[in-house]
């Protein structure tokens, strides 16, 4: 093997290996330099007869480094946190979905989820994420003293946060918002079309129907409204001009439709 027996970095394609001068530690291309002065440790460079007295040679670094390393003083240390630490901060993005599949195993259906267009959740479920990685930054403070654990959890939780909020918004907070529901009111809307798409996973389809307001200051906006499949063959055959919905307002604030007529 010509590009080791004749020297590491030479017949290779790789630059040869340099030492480092004034003791601080140095990678150019392949180059391995590490603290210390010169000629402390053997260095690759010194073209090694053969690729276990290589490999003698990079351990012997690998140990050296390790040393040096373990002699600096504790400030210098980057701080020891246990591996909890990462699932910790992951607890703000598995929460909402771990209530997600408790309310479907538990509720299911039970509480209406089909929510208005134009009366949404997401600044609800904005708050309700920031909340979860508040809470669990709090946690990770009060386990470990070095501050900058801390401001390293600032930055994990807020983005687990962030990844957590669409599965607020759409998961847990509508079955949420539909525990509760006001007074019924009915909306006169007018048809367009219906639209069929596919779930992105699993099987089955997704009816939508376009509708608007027939008479201006309604309690519903105009824009695409899922229906159930019943509705569906209902409609869809002969469609018809107007229809009938009904609406209430539910726990958190948002529309709530439950029936179409």
């Amino acid at each position: 093997m010509p590009g080791i027996t004749e020297g590491f970095g030479e017949g290779t394609g790789n630059p040869p290996l340099r030492e480092g001068g004034s003791g601080e530690g140095v990678l150019s291309g392949a180059a391995f330099v590490f603290p210390g002065r010169r000629g402390d440790y053997p260095m690759p460079c010194q073209a090694p007869h053969d690729v276990r007295a290589w490999f003698l040679n990079l351990a012997t670094i690998a140990l050296a480094v390790m040393e040096t390393t373990s002699s600096l003083p504790p400030a210098s240390r980057r701080p020891a946190a246990p591996a909890s630490l990462i699932l910790r901060m992951a607890l703000p993005f598995a929460l909402p979905f771990a209530l997600t599949l408790i309310i479907l195993a538990t509720v299911g259906e039970a509480w209406p989820r089909s929510i208005a267009p134009g009366s949404g959740l997401k600044l609800a479920g904005l708050i309700a994420s920031a909340l979860a990685g508040g809470a669990v930054w709090r946690t990770i403070v009060h386990a470990h003293a070095d501050e900058r654990v801390h401001k390293f959890a600032v930055i994990g939780c807020s983005v687990t946060a962030l990844m957590g909020w669409p599965v607020w918004t759409v998961g847990v907070l509508p079955s949420v918002n539909g525990a509760s529901l006001g007074r019924e009111e009915v909306e006169l809307m007018r048809l367009g079309r219906i639209d069929v798409t596919r779930p992105s996973k699993g099987p089955g389809f997704y009816y939508w129907a376009w509708l608007e307001p027939v008479h201006p200051g309604a309690g519903v906006a105009g824009g695409r409204y899922f229906i159930p499949e019943t509705v569906y063959q209902r409609w869809a055959p002969h469609k018809p001009a107007t229809v009938r919905v009904t609406h209430a307002r539910g726990l958190l604030g948002a529309e709530v439709v439950t029936r179409y007529r």
